[in-house]
């Protein structure tokens, strides 16, 4: 049998058993799982689920929005009330730290080359940023630098 024709049936047997599955899911009614989906938009999600995205977006590297989901999932968790509030408050908080010093670290380095490429205006709003994330002196003190090299 060739590559082509063995690939021809493994497409087919997979069409097939998105078909029946289709089949069993509107054979089984399946408006009330469509209801119970709806349903689910409307329950709040736990400080968890943010919390999950933002560690799923920080391994993908986009710091911005995974400070955005931690700052969320803080949000959520002042709302409820778990048994050990403080120890995942804690661990939230560092995570928030944790993107903030990344992110302006992360812009320091774009800034620095945008320095150097001569666009000096938008150097100076990343370097901005950064000194707005930042709690760390020495990196406060390269931006600082950076600033002056700017302007």
């Amino acid at each position: 049998m060739t590559p082509e024709r063995l690939m021809t049936i493994n497409d087919r047997r997979r069409r097939n058993v998105v078909r029946r599955t289709n089949d069993a899911r509107s054979a089984n009614g399946n408006q009330v799982g469509s209801f119970m989906g709806f349903l689910q938009f409307f329950t709040p999600k736990s400080f968890d689920v943010f919390e999950e995205k933002g560690d799923r977006l920080v391994r993908s590297n986009d710091l911005g929005l995974a400070k955005l989901q931690y700052e969320e999932a803080l949000l959520r968790l002042e709302k409820s009330t778990p048994p050990e509030v403080s120890e995942h408050r804690h661990r939230i908080e560092l995570k928030i730290q944790d993107t903030r010093e990344s992110l302006a670290l992360q812009h320091k380095v774009s800034a620095g080359e945008l320095v150097a490429a001569g666009c000096l205006e938008e150097a100076g709003e990343l370097l901005e940023l950064a000194r707005e994330l930042t709690c760390d002196p020495q990196l406060i003190q390269d931006v600082d630098n950076l600033v002056a090299e700017v302007a």
